[in-house]
């Protein structure tokens, strides 16, 4: 699709959120656009490498079908002085402290992922298709969207951990976290959500991680009512309230004898236990847990090299060290910087080699651990709708049936010179937990 000035001058656009490398709007027909935030070390190239990375890396470990067209554009001078009037005592204190990179002038556009969309389309056939469906939808239906930004579903190697913090064999970095935010001020509440729960694919275990992610939300879930935010880390109103109003059927297709949030969070654990992006589930059904889920293709991508910072940190500190030195080395971190090498063909490929000095061995290894931690800083966009177009209008109220899409977005790099602020923060999130938590401390389920 072409895009030029008029592309952004016709539309309404709102804000939508955003993270510490983007921030996102939104358009009235269903367009979002990602704009990079000013970061240390970027690049001109940075939307590019984005886009590049998410196309070569994503489908190496994830069904093709969960992952959205993204397309770089230009973005006109003029439009981010808009943007900014749009963000306006919207965007949340803690994200102040970065702004709009305008001097790169580039973005990446894709499909709003809140509205449900068919799978394997292209950019423009999956914005025209949400589009149709928006236009021909009962309006007095909402579709609704969960946003969950899971984070890490697995313990490290134990091995990889020495003794002085060996309580991180036990209590998941999210988990740990929480203590460190509370000692900044950055949420009201520390949560009691473990991602560990939700990756477990055991009902219970994932039922009671969605209740904490609905009691706490922080930034790891946010919904939305027809691509507007409705409940989050800065608007929680009463859930029962709101799924009444957009699911008056629920009672009835569900079990009466629960919530509507819980009959709510029975319906995201069947989708997160289908092994389809897109579909129609029946809550009558009985419940499949299926290996090829979206969560277990995450987790194993979470696991890539099984390395843990404590691993990596002092290889990345060699191969920096000799690549002012050496010229094997100094390709290595070529190689590791350049996603059309072929480093990148096969990431998930075994580590040939037991040689510590082996440069390609150490930029491999590396490489693995940076790929991994881009799956652990993803999130998930379940869009879900009454599927009303399949059931006689008499029973409609009592049906079962809900259409749904899943798509995984914000799969993005993480530099190489991340590592050093990996390993400060890792020793110091272990530090603060040690200080603060309470004895006996509560221990992550594997």
């Amino acid at each position: 699709m072409d895009v030029d000035s008029s592309f952004f001058n016709q539309r309404i656009w709102t804000y939508k959120g955003e993270g510490n490398a983007h921030l996102v709007l939104a358009s009235n027909d269903n367009i979002v656009i990602r704009m990079p935030k000013c970061q240390e070390h970027q690049t001109d190239r940075n939307c590019e490498d984005t886009v590049y990375y998410y196309n070569i890396v994503g489908p190496q470990f994830i069904d093709p079908s969960y992952l959205p067209e993204m397309k770089v554009v230009t973005v006109p001078k003029e439009f981010y002085g808009t943007a900014l009037n749009i963000c306006k005592n919207q965007r949340p204190d803690y994200r102040m402290k970065t702004n709009l990179a305008m001097k790169m002038r580039i973005a990446t556009l894709m499909a709003d992922v809140c509205f449900i969309r068919k799978c394997n389309e292209n950019l423009q056939e999956s914005i025209r298709q949400i589009a149709d469906k928006a236009s021909t939808a009962n309006k007095s239906v909402p579709t609704f969207c969960v946003e969950i930004k899971p984070k890490c579903g697995h313990l490290p190697n134990e091995a990889s951990i020495p003794e002085e913090n060996a309580i991180r064999r036990h209590v998941c970095y999210f988990c740990m976290l929480q203590y460190t935010n509370e000692k900044m001020r950055r949420w009201k509440n520390r949560s009691q959500y473990c991602p560990l729960d939700l990756f477990s694919l055991n009902p219970n275990r994932m039922k009671k991680a969605l209740h904490a992610l609905i009691n706490c939300p922080q930034n790891n879930l946010r919904i939305f009512k027809d691509g507007v935010l409705t409940f989050g880390a800065d608007s929680i109103d009463n859930l029962n309230v709101t799924l009444n109003e957009w699911f008056p059927n629920c009672k009835d297709s569900c079990n009466d004898r629960r919530t509507p949030t819980e009959n709510f969070i029975e319906i995201i654990i069947r989708i997160l236990l289908s092994d389809r992006a897109y579909g129609v589930i029946d809550t009558s059904d009985e419940l499949h847990i299926n290996s090829k889920s979206i969560l277990n293709q995450m987790l194993n991508a979470q696991r890539l090299g099984r390395s843990d910072i404590e691993d990596i940190h002092p290889m990345f500190l060699k191969l920096e060290e000799e690549s002012s030195k050496s010229k094997i080395a100094a390709e290595a971190v070529h190689q590791l910087k350049s996603f059309k090498s072929s480093l990148w063909k096969n990431i998930a490929g075994p580590i040939e080699g037991d040689d510590k000095f082996d440069y390609s061995r150490i930029a491999k290894s590396i490489q693995q651990f940076l790929v991994a931690a881009s799956f652990k800083d993803c999130s998930l966009m379940i869009s879900i709708r009454p599927k009303q177009s399949l059931i006689p209008s008499d029973i409609r109220d009592k049906s079962s049936l809900y259409e749904y899409s899943v798509s995984l977005i914000d799969l993005d790099i993480k530099n190489v010179s991340r590592i050093n602020k990996y390993m400060k923060l890792s020793k110091e999130v272990c530090k603060c937990f040690m200080e603060k938590a309470e004895i006996p401390y509560r221990l992550c389920q594997r």
